[in-house]
Protein backbone atom coordinates (compact mmCIF):
# COMPACT_ATOMS: atom_id res chain seq x y z
CA UNK A 1 0.00 0.00 0.00
CA UNK A 2 2.83 2.59 0.34
CA UNK A 3 4.52 1.72 -2.89
CA UNK A 4 0.65 2.85 -4.58
CA UNK A 5 0.75 5.93 -2.35
CA UNK A 6 3.90 6.96 -3.22
CA UNK A 7 3.66 5.81 -6.77
CA UNK A 8 0.56 8.26 -6.84
CA UNK A 9 2.04 11.38 -5.18
CA UNK A 10 4.57 11.43 -7.59
CA UNK A 11 2.57 11.68 -10.41
CA UNK A 12 -0.15 14.08 -7.96
CA UNK A 13 3.68 16.54 -7.38
CA UNK A 14 4.21 16.12 -11.07
CA UNK A 15 1.19 17.84 -12.10
CA UNK A 16 1.12 20.44 -9.68
CA UNK A 17 4.92 21.67 -10.56
CA UNK A 18 3.41 21.89 -14.16
CA UNK A 19 0.26 23.37 -13.02
CA UNK A 20 2.14 26.48 -11.05
CA UNK A 21 5.40 26.74 -13.20
CA UNK A 22 6.96 30.53 -12.17
CA UNK A 23 4.74 30.84 -9.08
CA UNK A 24 5.37 29.89 -5.52
CA UNK A 25 4.96 26.35 -4.06
CA UNK A 26 4.70 25.12 -0.50
CA UNK A 27 5.64 21.35 0.28
CA UNK A 28 5.26 20.17 3.24
CA UNK A 29 8.57 19.00 5.12
CA UNK A 30 9.11 15.46 6.74
CA UNK A 31 8.74 14.83 10.12
CA UNK A 32 6.70 17.83 11.06
CA UNK A 33 3.71 17.85 13.83
CA UNK A 34 0.49 18.35 11.88
CA UNK A 35 -2.48 20.62 12.92
CA UNK A 36 -4.78 19.15 14.84
CA UNK A 37 -8.11 20.36 12.99
CA UNK A 38 -11.42 20.00 15.07
CA UNK A 39 -15.19 20.95 13.44
CA UNK A 40 -17.80 21.59 15.91
CA UNK A 41 -21.23 22.63 15.01
CA UNK A 42 -22.43 24.63 18.14
CA UNK A 43 -25.95 24.44 19.89
CA UNK A 44 -25.19 28.36 21.24
CA UNK A 45 -23.02 30.35 18.86
CA UNK A 46 -23.04 33.65 20.83
CA UNK A 47 -21.67 31.89 24.12
CA UNK A 48 -18.92 30.49 22.21
CA UNK A 49 -18.19 33.51 20.14
CA UNK A 50 -18.16 35.34 23.84
CA UNK A 51 -15.58 32.57 24.84
CA UNK A 52 -13.61 33.26 21.75
CA UNK A 53 -13.12 36.62 22.02
CA UNK A 54 -11.80 36.74 25.84
CA UNK A 55 -9.66 33.73 25.13
CA UNK A 56 -5.89 35.05 24.74
CA UNK A 57 -4.89 32.24 22.90
CA UNK A 58 -6.46 33.14 19.72
CA UNK A 59 -4.52 34.01 16.36
CA UNK A 60 -6.38 34.87 13.99
CA UNK A 61 -9.96 34.62 12.99
CA UNK A 62 -11.42 35.06 9.39
CA UNK A 63 -14.99 34.68 8.46
CA UNK A 64 -16.22 33.54 4.56
CA UNK A 65 -19.39 33.54 2.91
CA UNK A 66 -20.06 30.71 0.39
CA UNK A 67 -21.30 32.69 -2.62
CA UNK A 68 -23.14 29.82 -4.00
CA UNK A 69 -24.98 28.77 -0.81
CA UNK A 70 -24.67 31.85 1.70
CA UNK A 71 -23.50 29.71 4.18
CA UNK A 72 -21.22 32.12 6.37
CA UNK A 73 -18.30 29.63 7.91
CA UNK A 74 -15.46 31.28 10.64
CA UNK A 75 -12.19 29.90 11.06
CA UNK A 76 -10.53 30.52 14.59
CA UNK A 77 -7.15 29.36 15.12
CA UNK A 78 -6.01 29.11 18.69
CA UNK A 79 -2.37 28.67 19.77
CA UNK A 80 -1.73 25.18 21.40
Amino acid sequence: MKKVSAYITKYIKKELISNTKGKHQYLCSRNLDTAQVENIMLEDKEMFLHSVETNPKVCNRKKYINETTGQEIEYIKVEK
